[in-house]
């Protein structure tokens, strides 16, 4: 089995690098897991209105985007992902609702979920909308 690896440029500095303050003392990842920081809640609009304990708790409830902060050694090495890997640090994945375990470490929301639980990689999480049916 061949080992797809990232190629970053020399000199440039590590992913862990560009992650939010708040994510440098986030869990490691261990084996096939891989840590995501889950998206908080809007509680106003963008015209200042307060929302509703109901509309931030629905938005909480239906929350199936975070971004990937750390992965583990194990993740995407099975042959079942015949060498490709499919989310990097800094990416915004798709998962599902009921996917991993959800934690909270140092006031910050986290999951954390098993490699084969990435459903999608987006640009923008602002850009996903989700239905219910």
């Amino acid at each position: 089995m061949s080992e797809a690896t990232l190629q970053v440029p020399a000199g440039l500095p590590p992913v862990s690098d560009f992650l939010p303050e708040k994510d440098k003392d986030a869990p490691a990842a261990v084996g096939w897991s891989i840590v995501i920081r889950m998206l908080e809640p809007k509680t106003e609009t963008s015209g200042g209105i307060i929302l509703s304990d109901t509309s931030v708790d629905a938005q909480d409830y239906l929350q199936y985007c975070g971004q990937v902060v750390s992965k583990g050694s194990g993740a995407y090495r099975h042959p079942k992902f015949g060498g490709s890997v499919w989310c990097l640090e800094g990416d915004w994945v798709v998962f599902g609702q009921h996917a991993g375990i959800p934690c909270v470490y140092d006031g910050v929301r986290y999951r954390i979920i098993d490699d084969d639980q990435i459903k999608a990689v987006v640009k923008s999480p602002e850009a996903l909308r989700v239905y219910v049916e």
